[in-house]
């Protein structure tokens, strides 16, 4: 359908000329009244005032519609014609000079990106603060503000004589144990061999036999011979040798062992016996316990080593602790430690350190958090690119990444907080800058621009330019040249939109790159076909 739009002016047929008119809606900023000028203009005949009542009429009915397309019928425009067209006409004439200037539009392709908009400021990606885990006094500050550390370098010292006492302490500790478990080592050495020797006098009284053949006598431990001494051995407990008077008889006192032999002449002529006399005083079995019971009383020692070993060992990290190292490589950007300050409750320093001594903190890489109103936020997911610029460095543009995105909305809802109606509802959304330009410092104000939607190879259209339909598409105005006078010939063109932000649109319909589109800059402007007129 082929329209015709006037620049300059609006001409509007007559109801003679052709009865299917639709009336105009009125120019923005143009009062909705008929204007008084006797000089110029009579008064309105009763047909034009009734037709300017109905034209009212149809005016607060089109405006309930809101920029929908409105086509009325030939009976309307008959009732309306001769009124309405002569307070048009009459309206043009003296207001031609109120009508604005056409605005245009064109269908781009290319590569459609729509965009969540926030700020924040700029923070470590990663930081650490250095708090001491010992008390004392600080001595010797290595480093200050601003300067780059490795991993272990020395930060400052803190003295602290006690731990040193306590290293002493523990070291003697660890002596006494190890005292303990070698004199409990020699005395499981000392049962044990009790308990052999046991076990072994025990098995040589068991080989003590008593013959009789002959009248003879003989015994294994007491050997006689006449005239001389007899000898025996006890080596269980009483040690060297005893001796035994010879002539007529043999006694063998071996002690706590030992054995009775009667016999006569040399040769052990005669009636003769032998007897086992006693038992040891002391069974194998209280020899065992003795054993066992050493051996508890060595594990209990060499438990009681480790033990000590493990107190030494503490103290001696803990005493090391007065060194302050850096735990990680990066930089320093904040220290408050100062030599001669006491931590903790140490005495006798020049002041008391408070807060974070040292921070150390990864300035490779930077992050960003936002906070994204509850509309937008949904459209924004981790993995998504950014763009950030800051207000102090206009030339830098940086790329980032959607980290984190937090799931309960920001102070809301806390410790005796709750949401409240009314106000505006964002989520901290967190983003990573991985390689950020060496001006940008800690805590600079920084612009985001998440790509929350990507579309390539698409055709798009100013938001601006879309007349909508009201069932789910939408109208463009396509300028396809100009008639005689340099008017506008415009064609309604349909298309569906796709994607959309505030600005662009992405269409799909009748319409390619290049295309000029007329941007409806007022609620009811005209266009012209063949004598109709029609207003959206």
């Amino acid at each position: 359908m082929l329209f015709q739009r006037k620049q300059s002016a609006i001409n509007i047929p007559t109801a003679g000329e052709n009865p299917n008119v639709v009336p105009p809606a009125p120019l923005q900023g143009i009062p909705n009244t008929v204007p008084a000028s006797p000089d110029e203009q009579s008064s309105p005949t009763s047909d034009e005032i009734e037709g300017l009542s109905a034209y009212q009429t149809l005016e607060r009915r089109r405006k309930k519609k809101r920029r929908k397309r409105i086509i009325r019928g030939a009976a309307v425009a008959a009732v309306l014609a001769v009124g309405v067209g002569g307070y048009a006409l009459w309206n043009n004439a003296n207001n031609v000079d109120a009508l604005p200037e056409a605005e245009y539009g064109y269908v781009e392709q290319g590569t459609f990106e729509a965009n969540v908009s926030a700020s924040g400021s700029t923070q470590p990606a990663s930081s650490v603060v250095v708090t001491p885990e010992v008390d004392g006094i600080i001595t010797d500050v290595q480093v200050a503000e601003g300067d780059q550390v490795e991993e272990g370098d020395v930060l400052f010292y803190i003295k602290n004589d006690s731990l040193d006492k306590a290293v002493t302490e523990a070291n003697q500790q660890v002596k006494t144990a190890q005292n303990g478990v070698t004199s409990a080592e020699l005395a499981l050495k000392n049962a044990k061999k009790a308990l052999s020797d046991a076990n072994s006098g025990i098995n040589g009284l068991a080989s003590a036999k008593v013959q009789r053949p002959y009248g003879a006598a003989e015994f294994s431990w007491a050997t006689y011979r006449p005239h001389e001494a007899a000898t025996v051995r006890t080596d269980y407990i009483n040690g060297p040798e005893d001796d035994t008077s010879p002539d007529g008889a043999a006694y063998a006192d071996a002690g706590d062992y030992g054995e009775y032999a009667d016999y006569g002449d040399y040769g052990g002529s005669g009636d003769s016996d032998a007897y086992a006399v006693q038992q040891p005083s002391v069974s194998t079995e209280e020899l065992q316990l003795a054993v066992d019971n050493a051996q508890i009383e060595l594990d209990n020692a060499n438990i009681a080593l480790q033990s000590a070993k493990d107190a030494y060992d503490q103290a001696v990290a803990t005493a090391e602790k007065r060194t302050v190292k850096a735990p990680k490589s990066g930089t320093i950007i904040a220290m408050s430690a100062e030599e001669g300050a006491a931590i903790g409750q140490a005495e006798g320093g020049t002041s008391q350190a408070t807060g974070s001594l040292v921070t150390i903190a990864d300035l490779e890489s930077l992050q960003v958090t936002v906070q994204v109103n509850e509309v937008d936020v949904n459209n924004v997911q981790e993995g998504q690119q950014a763009k950030v610029t800051f207000a102090a460095l206009p030339d830098v543009e940086l790329d980032a990444e959607v980290r984190h995105i937090a799931t309960l909305a920001s102070g809301n809802p806390g410790e005796g907080e709750s949401y409240q109606p009314g106000g505006i509802v964002t989520y901290a959304v967190e983003l990573v800058i991985p390689e950020p330009d060496e001006r940008v410092k800690p805590g600079m104000t920084a612009s985001v621009k998440i790509v929350s939607q990507s579309l390539e190879d698409v055709l798009m259209v100013p938001t601006s330019a879309l007349i909508d339909n009201g069932d789910g598409t939408f109208d463009v105005q396509v300028v396809t040249g100009t008639d005689d006078a340099g008017g506008d010939l415009v064609e309604l063109r349909t298309v569906e939109v796709q994607a959309q932000d505030a600005a662009t649109a992405v269409v799909t319909g009748d319409v390619q790159a290049d295309d000029t589109l007329l941007i409806p800059s007022f609620e009811g402007e005209m266009l012209e076909d063949d004598g109709a007129m029609m207003g959206y």
